[in-house]
């Protein structure tokens, strides 16, 4: 599953939380709350490629961005790609996370 997340769409973390939560289909105990965010892409078993379009170093989206990582680096099935503003891949041909972003089955906010 690829997802396409532009940080400038989501007005605070709630928002994010409520996105997240449904297009992951996280279990009903998920808290909505960075904590519970890692706990359930660490123990995901499915693929997922977060591309991160316009997406700031601040505010609430920063602590976001810190869990994807830390994610990432601790479950191989979590990929997180950064995307440019206007959503062309910045990455290398080869890289796989950048082509999984650019494909026809991206779900995008």
């Amino acid at each position: 599953m690829t997802l396409i997340l532009r940080g400038d769409q989501f007005g605070n973390a709630s928002q994010l939380h409520n996105y997240l939560c449904n297009q992951l289909r996280f279990p009903a105990w998920y808290g909505r709350n960075l904590d519970a965010l890692y706990d359930c892409l660490t123990s995901r078993g499915e693929d997922v490629t977060l591309c991160l379009e316009n997406w700031p170093d601040t505010g609430f989206a920063a602590g976001f961005l810190r869990v994807f990582e830390d994610a990432a680096q601790e479950n191989p099935h979590i990929q997180v790609v950064s995307l440019p503003l206007g959503g062309k891949v910045s990455a290398q041909p080869t890289d796989e996370g950048a082509s999984a972003c650019s494909r026809q089955d991206s779900h995008s906010v």
